[in-house]
């Protein structure tokens, strides 16, 4: 799925649920310094669990530490990060032809309240659907400052 300076993530099964499973790289437990970071990450993860707007996160196994190796489940995001996916889908983006269909469409999509939603008539990625993203992250980050994380 991904991979980062500290990190794998692949995708697995636990339970019988997908999940992404970040594997800590051996480098990111080897000094105290990038230690304390993963283990900062997980208690980050760990404490704003449960909101819809964030991350799932399902726990850690850290039994095989002591070999440099930690994994961490998590919620996976069948589309990605939302940034690559907007840029991969740019030239699906619709505006609207007119200030009153603009505002109709998207009273009717922000009523959906869907987290990723790809107009079904094949239109794109509308004002709409962006303005609902957006109170979404913003509901994340409000749900984050308030756990003052």
């Amino acid at each position: 799925m991904g991979e980062g300076k500290f990190s794998t993530v692949v995708k697995a099964k636990l339970l019988g649920q997908e999940v992404a499973v970040k594997i800590c790289k051996r480098s990111a437990l080897q000094s105290n310094k990038t230690l304390t970071q993963q283990i900062t990450e997980i208690e980050c993860l760990n404490k704003l669990n449960g909101n819809e707007n964030i991350l799932g996160y399902y726990g850690i196994n850290s039994a095989r530490i002591r070999n440099g190796c930690i994994f961490v489940f998590l919620e996976t995001c069948d589309l990605g990060s939302i940034d690559k996916y907007l840029r991969a889908n740019r030239k699906c983006f619709h505006p609207l032809s007119s200030m009153e269909e603009s505002k109709e469409k998207m009273q009717e999509e922000w009523k959906s309240n869907t987290l990723v939603k790809v107009d079904q008539d094949n239109r794109g990625i509308t004002i709409g659907t962006l303005l609902n993203w957006t109170h979404q992250i913003c509901e994340g980050m409000e749900y984050i400052a308030a756990k003052q994380v």
